[in-house]
């Protein structure tokens, strides 16, 4: 049953999130990598040449740097968001080549509308129906994919362009609920990673299926 309201469960997981030490979230974040990149199978048969999702993370989310590294080994490539309009909510998703030499270079990246590095508008955007995998924020999610953002909706108005995209969530233990409500509009997600555990859904094991057959 569910008890919490969204914008009840959104203040308890963030007030939580944000007593994390920058220590723990780089150790939890290590821990999470590590799990995703063994039991989602990657690691032992790495696909190669996958157009990646990525988000710059706040400071106390999940840290996706720690992937980087590896990730590029396999050839993926990886495009960040940009926010387009804001009064609409709509973004698009930018190629950042290179991503390790200019992850932090001022000539790529411009501080967006809320705080956040994106890459300058001078870039071009490319076609959402590229996108294999992304990695998708967020602040709650349930065991069967339902997800509570930040309130905007940036993503649940994104997330329907990508549809050939598989939706993978890389979060913290506390931040996952055994069920969520939603609203009609809301988007959510495939495949759960935490420092303990993963929930994975039908549409993941189909994608993962298709890309090694």
């Amino acid at each position: 049953m569910i008890l919490e309201s969204e914008s009840q469960i959104r203040q308890r997981v963030l007030k939580q999130r944000n007593k994390l030490s920058r220590e723990e979230v780089s150790r939890l974040s290590e821990k999470i990598s590590a799990r995703f990149l063994l039991e989602s199978g990657f690691q032992e048969k790495p696909i190669q040449n996958l157009n990646v999702g990525m988000y710059s993370a706040l400071p106390t989310e999940f840290n996706l740097r720690l992937l980087y590294e590896k990730l590029s080994a396999w050839n993926w490539k990886f495009y960040f968001p940009r926010i387009t309009d804001l009064n609409e909510r709509k973004m698009d998703f930018i190629e950042v080549p290179h991503l390790l030499e200019t992850v932090d270079s001022p000539l790529f990246w411009n501080l967006g509308a809320y705080g956040i590095q994106e890459p300058h508008r001078r870039h071009l955007a490319v076609d959402p129906n590229i996108l294999d995998l992304i990695f998708v924020p967020g602040v709650a999610f349930g065991e069967q994919g339902e997800r509570i953002g930040m309130g905007a909706g940036f993503y649940d108005r994104f997330l329907p362009s990508a549809s050939h995209a598989l939706r993978v969530v890389l979060a913290f233990d506390f931040q996952v609920f055994p069920q969520l409500e939603q609203k009609l509009l809301d988007q959510q997600v495939h495949w759960i990673f935490t420092e303990n555990r993963k929930c994975i859904t039908p549409q993941a094991v189909d994608f993962v299926k298709r890309w090694v057959e």
